[in-house]
């Protein structure tokens, strides 16, 4: 199964190209080979396991997207082993099996490359699924694995990770899972603090750095930003269908939780805090990512497969129990990956700018070496083309260069070899309070030439834009839009439609 997986991820990641997303993938990656400090050179909330991540494929498989599709594709398959390993301490077989698979299907496999979304929800679920084996079954082994587990979820988007570390620490409070009680479930939660912290400060970065990174870019808590994301600003059909499911989730657990009177013994009722956990972490996550998107499935079905075996256990339970069970679970995840893909496809819609994803794809087969292999629609190969044209019009193939790249095709700096500027903000990051840092980096590289998809300045400080429109000379090649600075040259010289 897990060779299945990794196929089919190598496969689905080579013909979906995303642009929007995958530029700040790859020139995050990009920075963090070049040995850029994470979160002093690189301005971004990203977090540290997607950068490192990000780095390490470049570094083992080269300078490639096959390289990120190739690390999400290995890093999938073994959780997916590591996954049912965990689950066997808690679940039956065909129960860790499904929840083993359902993971990286409802993640990965939708996004077939090395994205913090993913990988996050995939370690909140081992995570998750390791504290219920030492609830369950506490032994030394147990409780290493949720140190372990934890430390790297640590060091993951904090949406997932603090919640839900905090809400199974409190569980753990509650009903701890062996004999020495609260001081040592305390003891092993400071553990595996201390594990994530000497993972980030080996990775180059420091506390303070992440930390005034991560405060930079908050903002999305709170219940009124939850609800406007949530409800608000999605389309319609998007409302209408997490309407409808988010309901049949909660009647679900509330049906068993009553129906088999899971609240008598203590420890069905830690059990069931559990569970609530799982759910809790998921809408959390769901309510404060940037995109609404449906990865934190798998989290909510482990909580529900602690329900469903409880609740088969029971002295009331049928085999008719077990078939509703399942069909209502089934019904969720098709519908789950519905709405992503769903949302997904509406979100490329709007995005037309960057809308790498098409029909009518074929090999790109004159671009970079970054691209070999990767097959993509006709706005991937004219982007490419017009890059060909104005890195070998301007001269820029080089990584000495003083190129800046814009929103969308920062790709472009790996595929070409480019060093970018240091200490500028990924682009969707350029909060209000950094652009007067930013235009300044701008100017402090002296850039010689500035690239765009057309004129998207998504982001961008305006007196910023507005430099490039009144100082620099003005080009257009095909999708692309780019201004040279008067100190290279004249544009009349480089034969370049005006």
């Amino acid at each position: 199964m897990a060779g299945g997986f990794y196929f089919w991820i190598c496969h689905l990641g080579m013909i979906q190209f995303d642009g929007m997303d995958g530029g700040v993938l790859v020139s995050a990656a990009w920075q963090m080979h070049l040995g850029y400090q994470p979160y002093r050179d690189i301005i971004t909330a990203c977090p540290p396991l997607f950068l490192l991540g990000a780095k390490w494929a470049f570094d083992w498989f080269g300078v490639s997207w096959a390289s990120l599709v190739r690390i999400a594709a290995c890093h999938a398959a073994i959780a997916l082993v590591l996954q049912y390993a965990l689950a066997r301490r808690v679940f039956s077989r065909p129960w860790s099996l499904l929840l083993a698979a359902s993971t990286p299907a409802v993640t990965t496999l939708l996004f077939s490359f090395w994205w913090y979304n993913n990988i996050t929800e995939i370690h909140a679920v081992l995570f998750f699924t390791a504290a219920l084996g030492w609830q369950r079954r506490p032994s030394r082994a147990s409780e290493i694995l949720v140190v372990a587990t934890g430390a790297i979820l640590l060091l993951s988007k904090v949406n997932v990770a603090l919640p839900l570390i905090g809400l199974v620490w409190l569980c753990f409070m509650y009903d701890p899972p062996n004999a020495r009680g609260r001081l040592r479930v305390t003891l092993a939660f400071v553990a595996m603090a201390a594990a994530a912290l000497g993972g980030l400060l080996l990775m180059g970065a420091t506390p303070r750095d992440l930390l005034e990174n991560y405060a930079v870019f908050s903002g999305r808590i709170g219940w009124a930003t939850m609800k406007a994301f949530l409800y608000g600003n999605q389309a319609w059909e998007v409302r209408q269908t997490t309407l409808m499911i988010v309901p049949i989730l909660i009647a679900l657990k509330i049906w068993l939780a009553t129906h088999f009177r899971l609240h008598r013994e203590r420890e069905q009722r830690s059990v069931i805090l559990m569970a609530a956990a799982s759910a809790i972490t998921a809408f959390i996550a769901t309510a404060t990512n940037n995109t609404f998107n449906m990865s934190e499935l798998p989290l909510a079905f482990v909580g529900l497969a602690v329900l469903l075996t409880i609740a088969w256990s029971a002295p009331r339970a049928r085999s008719h129990t077990a078939a509703v069970a399942m069909a209502v679970t089934a019904i969720l995840a098709v519908s789950g990956n519905g709405i992503n893909i769903a949302q997904q496809r509406l979100a490329i819609m709007e995005a037309m700018p960057g809308a790498f994803f098409q029909d009518g794809i074929k090999p790109v087969e004159d671009g970079p070496e970054f691209f070999s292999g990767v097959i993509g629609g006709p706005n991937l190969h004219m982007t490419i083309d017009g890059f060909e044209s104005i890195m070998s019009i301007c001269h820029c193939r080089n990584s000495d260069a003083r190129v800046f790249i814009g929103p969308r095709i920062d790709w472009a700096y790996a595929a070409y070899g480019i060093k970018p500027p240091r200490g500028l903000p990924i682009f969707w990051e350029i909060a209000p309070r950094l652009q007067p840092k930013y235009q300044a980096t701008f100017e402090k590289a002296d850039i010689q030439v500035a690239v765009f998809l057309r004129h998207d300045f998504t982001f961008l400080p305006l007196p910023l834009v507005a430099k490039l429109q009144n100082t620099y000379s003005y080009g257009e090649i095909l999708a692309l839009t780019f201004y040279l600075n008067p100190k290279v040259g004249r544009l009349e010289d480089l034969s370049v439609r005006r």
